[in-house]
């Protein structure tokens, strides 16, 4: 009779483990969207402007497929020799951008080349603002004051130096980032495989990210970009707050059916036992 008891417990307490495992899985599901988007540039034709970038409000005229040997192939260049026709809506400058899904925690990888440089490399994960604030964004810059250095935007909002870098050798960045804890940087100097880690907070909180930006203002700076890799999760659009929910009220009703016919077997055994005693 013992054994029977137990091995009913056993049952019980498996089966709501499972159901709260399965409401878990099911509610992660429904919220989250995980993609990965990879670019190498290999597709393209040399000359041409990378497939599937666009230019914001700064000139692309001189951004190009160029092939830059066995090793990488075809990489995108981003030169800025000449200074673009005057237009309007024009800042001035020359930009590489792709965009991306909305979201709220991600990975993005990239190799930098920096032929020459003049200035700074604005490198920005941001999202689709309109009034521009680097303060927004996972902000790197890569500039020539006060040597060659690497400087970001941290938690105060300020430039803080974290790294130094040389002209004429390849860099791999790595940015994994989510919007309520923050981002962490990897550095990878690819000539010597030194390695830079850090962690940094936001100093405005995101709502989200959707673009990966290079661009540069300066005349005469030259930089190759390769290797993008963005895998990011975002929250499906057609999840409402009655989706997320539906796997535990699923959940709440199984355990409160198997506990309610628990208890009424026993309820039920009592009774039988004490009615069988009066008798």
């Amino acid at each position: 009779m013992r054994t029977n008891k137990n091995l009913k417990l056993i049952i019980i307490a498996t089966i709501i483990s499972l159901s709260i495992i399965l409401g878990l899985s099911l509610t992660d599901q429904i919220e989250k969207n995980i993609s990965t988007y990879s670019y190498n540039f290999e597709d393209d034709d040399v000359g041409s402007y990378p497939n599937g970038f666009v230019g914001v409000l700064r000139d692309i005229d001189y951004t190009r497929v160029i092939y830059f040997n066995e090793l990488y192939g075809n990489v995108a260049e981003i030169i800025y020799l000449d200074e673009p026709p005057i237009n309007p809506l024009d800042n001035g400058g020359l930009e590489l951008n792709t965009g991306f899904n909305k979201a709220t925690e991600g990975i993005i990888e990239f190799d930098i080349y920096v032929e020459s440089i003049v200035n700074r490399i604005y490198i920005d994960i941001c999202q689709e603002d309109i009034i521009y604030d680097y303060r927004d964004d996972v902000a790197i810059r890569m500039t020539t004051k006060d040597g060659l250095n690497i400087i970001i935007v941290d938690e105060w909002g300020t430039l803080e130096k974290i790294s130094t870098f040389n002209v004429k050798g390849w860099y791999r960045f790595r940015i994994e980032f989510n919007i309520e804890t923050g981002w962490d940087l990897t550095i990878t100097n690819l000539s010597n495989m030194k390695i830079f880690q850090n962690h940094f907070d936001f100093f405005h909180k995101p709502e989200y990210f959707s673009q990966l930006y290079f661009s540069t203002y300066t005349l005469g700076t030259t930089f190759y970009v390769d290797n993008i890799l963005i895998t990011t999760t975002q929250f499906a659009n057609q999840v409402y707050p009655l989706d997320i929910y539906i796997p535990f009220i699923i959940i709440i009703i199984l355990i409160i059916s198997v506990l309610f016919y628990y208890f009424k077997i026993s309820k039920s055994k009592i009774k039988i036992t004490s009615n069988k005693r009066v008798k």
